[in-house]
């Protein structure tokens, strides 16, 4: 558990520090990382299924490169998926207050 709290509160801040730069698509990446705090946590579960499903958009998008398909809930990635749910719905919200605390500190310190 103490892994995955300084893994998200590491990535947060270094997507909060990226967000006061000036970045291309800064609207569209902010709403990539705050999309799951928007909709219900069962509608994201059904997007991953469709992404990771034995028939789903990942395999069919590895098949066009010539790989096999995984099943990525049975597999030896099943953790890598889960860490990336985890990560993904749980480091908006850390990256939005990350973002508050930023911008009251001076621009001379940063």
């Amino acid at each position: 558990m103490k892994k995955a709290i300084s893994l998200i509160l590491t990535l947060a801040l270094v997507l909060a520090l990226m967000l006061e730069c000036r970045l291309p698509f800064k609207s569209q990446f902010r709403t990539f990382f705050l999309s799951p705090m928007m909709v219900p946590i069962a509608s994201i579960i059904l997007i991953w299924q469709v992404l990771f499903h034995y028939n789903g958009v990942i395999n069919e998008f590895l098949q066009v490169f010539g790989a096999d398909k995984i099943d990525w809930l049975k597999s030896d990635y099943c953790m890598v998926v889960i860490v990336v749910l985890f990560l993904w719905k749980n480091l908006g919200y850390n990256m939005i207050l990350l973002m508050a605390a930023l911008s009251n500190i001076p621009r001379e310190l940063l």
